[in-house]
Parts: structure tokens; sequence; C-alpha cells
């Protein structure tokens, strides 16, 4: 579960600001699991090395500890240039994406307009 409250008070910043956080977070997660997609359809592990990096970050932001551990096995994969292990576990990052998703969204609809 997603403490959104905390999140706010651990980083000092408004309502309206975590609002934004997590309107982007899930643009651009939904962005980097297609090039992800993309990356392992034509074996490119850099590109998958580079974007499992990057989502670690995001992730830890929102102190997401099992996606950032999933990220860090992908890293591991990629490097290690196994395809398999690499698309077991871009298809486990997207299961467990869809409930951070539904839990964002559903704050998201709860939250206060931003004008």
């Amino acid at each position: 579960m997603i403490e959104f409250d905390k999140i706010a008070q651990g980083y000092g910043i408004p309502d309206s600001s975590i609002v934004k956080m997590v309107t982007i977070f899930i643009e651009s997660t939904k962005s980097d699991l297609s090039v992800l997609q993309h990356a392992i359809y034509l074996g490119n592990f850099l590109k998958i090395h580079k974007t499992a990096h990057k989502l670690k970050s995001s992730f830890g932001y929102f102190d997401l500890k099992l996606l950032v551990l999933t990220c860090q096995q992908l890293e591991l994969e990629a490097y290690e240039t196994n395809k398999v292990e690499c698309q077991l576990l871009i298809n486990q990052l997207m299961l467990d994406l869809e409930h951070v998703f539904e839990q964002m969204n559903k704050y998201l609809s709860s939250a206060p307009k931003i004008s």
C-alpha cells in the first residue's frame, strides 16, 4: 500500500505536488514499459539495463521496494544478456505495476483537483 501522506511529509511537499508526481510517474512508467518490451524484442540488453535503472530510481521515490528489487535483478540479467530471465522480470514488473497504477489512480480520483 502506497502511503501518499507519508511521501508528502517525507519530501516536505504539498499534496498538489504529489498529485503531479503521481501523474508523471504513471505516464513515464507506462512509456518505459513499452521501451522495455521493444528492447527485449530486439535483444537490446543495454537499453533494458538503462531503462531498468531509470525505473528503479522512480520506484524508490514511492518506496516501492519490491519493484526496486525486481529492477535490480533486471539490470543484472540484462548485463548477463539473459533474454529469458529479462522477459520474465519484465512480465513481473507489468503485473506488479497494474496494482500500483490501480492504487495511484484511486488516489488521483480522490485528491483535490489542481487548478
